[in-house]
Protein backbone atom coordinates (compact mmCIF):
# COMPACT_ATOMS: atom_id res chain seq x y z
CA UNK A 1 0.00 0.00 0.00
CA UNK A 2 3.60 2.39 0.46
CA UNK A 3 3.91 1.57 -2.84
CA UNK A 4 0.62 2.50 -4.14
CA UNK A 5 0.24 5.70 -1.87
CA UNK A 6 4.35 6.97 -3.62
CA UNK A 7 2.93 6.44 -6.84
CA UNK A 8 -0.32 7.92 -6.52
CA UNK A 9 1.65 11.38 -5.56
CA UNK A 10 4.12 10.89 -8.23
CA UNK A 11 1.84 10.21 -10.60
CA UNK A 12 -0.36 13.92 -9.11
CA UNK A 13 2.80 15.57 -10.20
CA UNK A 14 3.35 17.22 -13.80
CA UNK A 15 6.18 16.24 -15.51
CA UNK A 16 7.41 15.06 -18.85
CA UNK A 17 6.35 11.60 -19.77
CA UNK A 18 3.75 10.77 -17.30
CA UNK A 19 1.32 9.80 -19.48
CA UNK A 20 3.80 7.09 -20.21
CA UNK A 21 4.85 6.30 -16.37
CA UNK A 22 0.88 5.72 -15.53
CA UNK A 23 0.52 2.93 -18.12
CA UNK A 24 3.43 1.26 -17.37
CA UNK A 25 2.08 1.31 -13.64
CA UNK A 26 -1.10 -0.10 -14.98
CA UNK A 27 0.79 -2.78 -16.91
CA UNK A 28 0.91 -5.32 -14.58
CA UNK A 29 -2.53 -5.34 -13.09
CA UNK A 30 -3.77 -5.30 -16.92
CA UNK A 31 -1.58 -8.46 -17.65
CA UNK A 32 -3.19 -11.66 -16.31
CA UNK A 33 -2.21 -13.43 -13.14
CA UNK A 34 -0.80 -16.49 -15.01
CA UNK A 35 1.21 -14.46 -17.32
CA UNK A 36 2.95 -12.17 -14.33
CA UNK A 37 3.81 -16.02 -13.02
CA UNK A 38 5.05 -17.31 -15.83
CA UNK A 39 7.17 -14.08 -16.61
CA UNK A 40 8.67 -14.41 -12.78
CA UNK A 41 9.12 -17.44 -13.06
CA UNK A 42 11.16 -17.40 -16.31
CA UNK A 43 13.55 -14.90 -15.08
CA UNK A 44 13.47 -16.85 -11.27
CA UNK A 45 14.40 -20.26 -12.80
CA UNK A 46 17.79 -21.97 -11.29
CA UNK A 47 18.53 -23.36 -14.18
CA UNK A 48 18.43 -20.80 -16.91
CA UNK A 49 16.80 -18.00 -15.50
CA UNK A 50 17.87 -14.23 -16.42
CA UNK A 51 18.47 -13.23 -12.65
CA UNK A 52 20.64 -16.07 -12.40
CA UNK A 53 22.43 -15.15 -15.49
CA UNK A 54 22.73 -11.38 -14.57
CA UNK A 55 23.68 -11.84 -11.23
CA UNK A 56 26.22 -14.41 -12.27
CA UNK A 57 27.83 -12.44 -15.04
CA UNK A 58 28.05 -9.41 -12.82
CA UNK A 59 30.01 -11.96 -10.60
CA UNK A 60 27.40 -11.41 -7.28
CA UNK A 61 26.91 -15.28 -7.52
CA UNK A 62 29.15 -18.26 -8.19
CA UNK A 63 26.98 -20.57 -8.98
CA UNK A 64 23.01 -20.89 -10.30
CA UNK A 65 20.55 -20.06 -7.31
CA UNK A 66 17.04 -22.10 -6.87
CA UNK A 67 15.40 -19.25 -5.65
CA UNK A 68 11.90 -20.89 -6.00
CA UNK A 69 13.36 -23.95 -4.22
CA UNK A 70 14.78 -22.42 -1.21
CA UNK A 71 11.51 -21.54 1.34
CA UNK A 72 13.45 -18.83 2.90
CA UNK A 73 13.92 -17.04 -0.51
CA UNK A 74 10.94 -18.57 -2.60
CA UNK A 75 8.46 -16.54 0.33
CA UNK A 76 10.12 -13.04 -0.47
CA UNK A 77 9.88 -14.02 -4.57
CA UNK A 78 6.53 -14.73 -3.99
CA UNK A 79 5.20 -11.79 -1.98
CA UNK A 80 7.46 -9.41 -5.04
CA UNK A 81 5.53 -11.23 -7.38
CA UNK A 82 2.35 -10.79 -6.10
CA UNK A 83 3.17 -7.22 -5.06
CA UNK A 84 4.19 -6.51 -8.77
CA UNK A 85 0.87 -8.12 -9.49
CA UNK A 86 -1.39 -6.38 -7.91
CA UNK A 87 -0.05 -2.28 -6.71
CA UNK A 88 -1.25 -1.24 -9.58
CA UNK A 89 -5.24 -1.24 -8.42
CA UNK A 90 -4.65 0.35 -5.09
CA UNK A 91 -2.32 3.31 -7.50
CA UNK A 92 -5.48 4.10 -9.17
CA UNK A 93 -8.05 4.39 -6.08
CA UNK A 94 -5.57 6.57 -4.03
CA UNK A 95 -4.81 8.18 -7.45
CA UNK A 96 -8.38 9.18 -7.27
CA UNK A 97 -8.96 9.99 -3.82
CA UNK A 98 -6.10 12.36 -4.89
CA UNK A 99 -7.46 14.16 -7.69
CA UNK A 100 -10.43 14.30 -5.48
CA UNK A 101 -9.13 16.85 -3.04
CA UNK A 102 -9.96 20.54 -3.59
CA UNK A 103 -6.82 22.33 -4.39
CA UNK A 104 -7.84 25.46 -2.59
CA UNK A 105 -7.32 23.97 0.56
CA UNK A 106 -3.70 23.18 -0.12
CA UNK A 107 -3.70 26.04 -1.64
CA UNK A 108 -4.62 27.88 1.88
CA UNK A 109 -2.64 26.13 4.03
CA UNK A 110 0.84 27.41 1.76
CA UNK A 111 -0.31 30.82 2.41
CA UNK A 112 -0.48 29.85 5.98
CA UNK A 113 3.14 28.90 6.01
CA UNK A 114 2.38 25.13 5.64
CA UNK A 115 5.18 22.68 4.97
CA UNK A 116 4.32 19.90 2.21
CA UNK A 117 4.50 17.46 5.60
CA UNK A 118 2.16 19.69 6.97
CA UNK A 119 -0.50 19.38 4.46
CA UNK A 120 0.10 16.15 3.59
CA UNK A 121 -0.39 15.08 7.40
CA UNK A 122 -2.99 17.28 8.39
CA UNK A 123 -4.80 17.78 4.73
CA UNK A 124 -4.68 15.02 2.48
CA UNK A 125 -3.61 11.91 4.86
CA UNK A 126 -7.08 12.22 6.15
CA UNK A 127 -9.02 13.08 3.29
CA UNK A 128 -7.29 9.98 1.47
CA UNK A 129 -8.86 7.66 4.41
CA UNK A 130 -12.01 6.57 2.49
CA UNK A 131 -10.19 5.72 -0.33
CA UNK A 132 -7.42 4.05 1.66
CA UNK A 133 -10.32 1.59 3.02
CA UNK A 134 -11.72 1.32 -0.50
CA UNK A 135 -8.01 -0.24 -1.68
CA UNK A 136 -7.58 -2.13 1.60
CA UNK A 137 -10.92 -3.84 1.74
CA UNK A 138 -10.87 -4.99 -2.34
CA UNK A 139 -6.87 -5.71 -1.69
CA UNK A 140 -7.70 -7.51 1.76
CA UNK A 141 -10.92 -9.72 -0.22
CA UNK A 142 -8.52 -10.45 -3.35
CA UNK A 143 -6.13 -11.87 -0.67
CA UNK A 144 -8.55 -14.95 -0.46
CA UNK A 145 -8.49 -15.99 -3.75
CA UNK A 146 -4.43 -15.68 -4.56
CA UNK A 147 -3.71 -18.54 -6.61
CA UNK A 148 -2.39 -18.00 -9.70
CA UNK A 149 1.21 -16.43 -9.31
CA UNK A 150 1.77 -19.00 -6.42
CA UNK A 151 1.16 -21.99 -8.70
CA UNK A 152 2.29 -20.96 -11.36
CA UNK A 153 6.44 -20.17 -9.07
CA UNK A 154 5.83 -23.51 -6.74
CA UNK A 155 3.99 -26.01 -8.43
CA UNK A 156 2.27 -26.01 -11.61
CA UNK A 157 4.49 -23.55 -13.83
CA UNK A 158 8.12 -23.98 -15.32
CA UNK A 159 9.97 -22.14 -12.51
CA UNK A 160 11.08 -24.89 -10.98
CA UNK A 161 9.64 -24.33 -7.90
CA UNK A 162 8.55 -26.21 -4.64
CA UNK A 163 5.73 -25.89 -2.60
CA UNK A 164 6.09 -24.20 0.68
CA UNK A 165 3.46 -24.44 3.56
CA UNK A 166 4.52 -20.38 4.25
CA UNK A 167 3.38 -20.14 0.13
CA UNK A 168 -0.13 -21.92 0.64
CA UNK A 169 -3.21 -19.64 0.08
CA UNK A 170 -6.77 -20.75 1.37
CA UNK A 171 -6.79 -20.99 -2.54
CA UNK A 172 -4.15 -23.35 -3.32
CA UNK A 173 -5.26 -25.87 -0.34
CA UNK A 174 -8.34 -25.50 -1.85
CA UNK A 175 -7.19 -26.62 -4.64
CA UNK A 176 -5.12 -29.67 -3.52
CA UNK A 177 -7.94 -31.17 -1.54
CA UNK A 178 -10.32 -31.55 -4.39
CA UNK A 179 -8.03 -32.61 -7.35
CA UNK A 180 -5.40 -33.79 -5.72
CA UNK A 181 -6.83 -35.51 -2.54
CA UNK A 182 -10.23 -35.56 -4.16
CA UNK A 183 -11.99 -34.72 -0.60
CA UNK A 184 -14.82 -32.93 -2.53
CA UNK A 185 -17.15 -32.36 0.48
CA UNK A 186 -14.41 -30.71 2.56
CA UNK A 187 -12.98 -28.44 -0.89
CA UNK A 188 -16.77 -27.57 -0.94
CA UNK A 189 -17.08 -26.81 2.55
CA UNK A 190 -13.96 -24.65 2.58
CA UNK A 191 -15.30 -22.68 -0.61
CA UNK A 192 -18.08 -21.44 1.46
CA UNK A 193 -16.00 -20.37 3.64
CA UNK A 194 -13.85 -18.42 1.56
CA UNK A 195 -16.90 -16.96 0.27
CA UNK A 196 -18.76 -15.91 3.53
CA UNK A 197 -15.01 -14.55 4.50
CA UNK A 198 -15.05 -12.18 1.61
CA UNK A 199 -18.43 -11.56 2.16
CA UNK A 200 -18.10 -10.96 5.83
CA UNK A 201 -15.00 -8.13 5.12
CA UNK A 202 -17.28 -6.69 2.49
CA UNK A 203 -20.56 -6.06 4.62
CA UNK A 204 -18.55 -4.76 7.55
CA UNK A 205 -17.01 -2.21 5.30
CA UNK A 206 -20.34 -0.76 3.03
CA UNK A 207 -22.04 -0.74 6.81
CA UNK A 208 -19.15 1.47 8.09
CA UNK A 209 -18.88 3.33 4.56
CA UNK A 210 -23.36 3.83 4.84
CA UNK A 211 -22.92 4.94 8.62
CA UNK A 212 -20.09 7.55 8.14
CA UNK A 213 -21.99 8.60 4.77
CA UNK A 214 -25.55 9.55 7.00
CA UNK A 215 -23.54 10.87 9.57
CA UNK A 216 -21.82 13.30 7.39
Amino acid sequence: MLISLGLALLLTEVFPGRAMVRTLVLLPWMLPPIVNGFLWGWLLNGEYGALNGLLYQMGIIDEYVTWLRNPDTQIIWVAVVQTWTRFAFPTIILLAGLQSIPKDLLDAAKVDGASSWQSFKNIVLPLLMPSFAVALTIEFIAAFQIFDVIWTLTAGGSAGGAINPFTKTLMLYNYELVFRDLRIGLGAALSYLILFLSLGVAIVFVTRLYNQAVKS
